[in-house]
């Protein structure tokens, strides 16, 4: 459930913010959008060199606009900057001192449907606890006019930025409620009850079923852009003898790996004498699977129940499969796949 004064629903490790001083957006003597390239350089500061086409095609200013920009900000003393080259700058973004402000997630800055204005009145309405009246909004913020107002607000609620009822009251003082949330908290919730509720199937299944669960999960967090299949068998996956088909935990089929949770029978060794005929069948279908797998052109990899973690499976599949080189987005999930992981060895 979410409510207005529910602050949590907007933090986590998983969406990294930036603050925005008054000072830099409530400028209006500088143009809206040299405010924003202040905003868009201090929310990447791991970049310092950029072609003039990747900031007109991120920002949409072209060459000499933006020169002008910066100049301005580096007369503010809120940017230093050099030409690199012919066709790019060298800049560092510099933070002003004191005064409040305000927080936008990185994934709203780097949103390119909307607007600088419609951003910043999303953290203006986050600061404000999502109750403010139209007067608030002129005091606190730059604008002069209702109507503009209100379509910023209606742009930013048909984007799924902002969540309230629509009151068609606009008069000034007319208090509204409105939660400025995180499309990208509110997917990655419905994603973190998702994995539960499945695993909580799978749980009453067996621990089996729910070992094979998380790794497919684990799996799945760590991988980027790749088709992740659970309990699958591939074209040929078959044991001749019964003719049953065989099956992979896990099975990444565009790039040929299949990861399998290692089980006992993996370890036995083929010469063994004291084993059951259980046992024996199970070494024996181990092997088969191994050797069938090579001969399908599949990488098998295995990871013991025990060593279930979302670092030790990224580890295991590294050059093998495109992975995410930075698990920030997801990291909600992947703490709670490792959570839930230590319920198999405790």
């Amino acid at each position: 459930m979410i409510t207005l004064n529910a602050s949590d629903q907007l933090t986590g490790l998983d969406v990294p913010e930036i603050e925005v001083p008054d000072t830099v957006w409530k400028n209006t003597d500088l143009h809206e959008k040299a405010r924003w390239l202040w905003c868009y350089l201090w929310a990447h500061p791991e970049q310092r060199e950029y072609s003039y086409r990747e900031l007109r095609e991120t920002l949409g200013h072209i060459q000499g606009i933006l020169l002008k920009y910066c100049d301005q900000l580096a007369a503010l003393g809120w940017l230093r900057w050099e030409r690199v080259d012919p066709d790019g700058i060298r800049c560092e973004a510099i933070r002003p001192d004191g005064g409040p402000c305000i927080r936008l997630p990185l994934n709203l800055v780097d949103e390119r449907r909307l607007k600088p204005a419609q951003k910043w009145m999303w953290g203006l309405i986050r600061r404000l606890n999502g109750t403010f009246s139209y007067e608030t909004l002129l005091q606190e913020g730059p604008w002069k006019y209702v109507d503009r107002l209100h379509l910023l607000l209606v742009w930013l609620a048909n984007e799924g930025w902002l969540l309230g009822n629509d009151d068609e009251n606009h008069s000034r003082k007319h208090v509204y409620k409105r939660m400025a949330i995180n499309p990208a908290i509110q997917q990655r919730d419905a994603e973190l009850w998702r994995v539960r509720q499945g695993l909580e199937e799978a749980r009453a299944e067996s621990d089996d079923a729910m070992a094979r669960y998380l790794l497919a999960n684990m799996v799945l967090a760590v991988t980027d852009g790749c088709m992740v299949l659970r309990h699958a068998s591939p074209s040929g996956f078959i044991f001749l003898q019964t003719g049953e088909r065989l099956y992979f935990d896990v099975y990444l089929p565009r790039h040929k790996v299949a990861v399998d949770l290692h089980r006992p029978e993996d370890d036995a060794p083929p010469e063994a004498t004291n084993l059951t005929e259980e046992e024996r069948w199970g070494r024996y279908v181990s092997v088969y699977r191994l050797g069938l797998s090579t001969k399908l052109g599949i990488q098998l990899l295995r990871i013991p129940t025990s060593e279930l973690k979302v670092d030790r499976v990224r580890q295991l599949l590294e050059g093998k499969v495109p992975l995410k080189s930075d698990l920030r987005a997801v990291a909600s999930i992947c703490a709670a796949l490792d959570e839930m992981a230590e319920t198999l060895t405790s």
